[in-house]
């Protein structure tokens, strides 16, 4: 997998230090920077969310079965689908 660094102002400075599950970005075996992703709780709610716009957009889901479905109340369903501006059927 090749991996490109940005160049610019902001980047002009960069070190390839890598972190502690790879000396180095540009011979790291994971598909996606570790970094990329929030921990913890925020993770799971970020997954959370995009599980219920594809419930939504894709499959055309009602908010009440996406809400049984995911297992939270079907105004989170909602507020999720307003959030990131989804058109439900």
């Amino acid at each position: 997998m090749t991996r490109l660094v940005p160049r610019g102002k902001d980047t002009d400075d960069y070190k390839d230090t890598g972190c502690d599950f790879s000396v180095s970005c540009f011979t790291c075996p994971l598909a996606q920077c570790k970094h990329d992703h929030p921990p913890g709780r925020q993770a799971k709610l970020m997954d959370r969310d995009t599980e219920i716009v594809h419930l939504s957009s894709v499959e055309g889901w009602r908010p009440m079965r996406i809400a049984d479905h995911v297992g939270v109340s079907k105004r989170t369903v909602q507020r999720v689908v307003e959030r990131e501006k989804v058109v439900m059927p």
